[in-house]
């Protein structure tokens, strides 16, 4: 399974993905047209993460200093809860995901090595 964030849906993904998820606070996050055509085009299912784990993400990120919004936390404690690769352009969350044993990776860098 892939977590997506808000960044790859921000920058527009070009294809659908296999077996994608999201949490509620990326879709609230949403606004623009080409971010809420690249959500249906990823066509994710819309997953919550167990409150552990949102726990154990929150105090990674108070001791990275970081201000993460609600949605990057959630997206990390789902793909820790799900053994999942979270996928987003912020590098401060992969950093965060690095911290806690998480697969990330970076999209527009996932997208080059296709080409």
């Amino acid at each position: 399974m892939k977590v997506l964030d808000t960044s790859v849906l921000v920058h527009g993904p070009d294809r659908s993905f296999d077996d994608a998820a999201v949490v509620h606070e990326v879709v609230e996050e949403v606004e623009s047209r080409g971010a809420r055509r690249a959500l249906r085009l990823a066509d994710p299912r819309v997953l919550s993460p167990q409150s552990s784990s949102i726990e154990r993400v929150r105090r990674q990120a108070s001791e990275l200093n970081y201000n993460f919004s609600e949605a990057d936390k959630a997206s990390a404690a789902l793909a820790l809860d799900r053994s999942a690769q979270l996928v987003s352009d912020d590098k401060p969350l992969l950093s965060m995901c690095d911290r806690l044993g998480v697969d990330a990776q970076g999209y527009t860098v996932s997208r080059a090595n296709r080409r």
